[in-house]
């Protein structure tokens, strides 16, 4: 489980959250202080090294801000 924040129009890079080899699940939490100008996605990756082989990215921010 990958996900990128894109902060001020910046994009960062993808940060790897999760790992799981198997059926099964794992859980985890990508939390972060953002503003209006934040937003993030998600995507999961085949692999453990890099985001080459990756199921489309998926939105994660939530309006409104709380």
């Amino acid at each position: 489980m990958w996900t990128r924040l894109v902060h001020d129009w910046v994009v960062r890079p993808w940060v790897k959250h999760s790992e799981i080899c198997g059926a099964g699940s794992v859980d985890f939490t990508a939390a972060r202080d953002y503003t209006y100008l934040t937003s993030g996605t998600l995507k999961v990756c085949r692999g453990t090294t890099d985001t080459t082989d990756c199921s489309a990215g998926v939105g994660i921010t939530h309006w409104p801000i709380e």
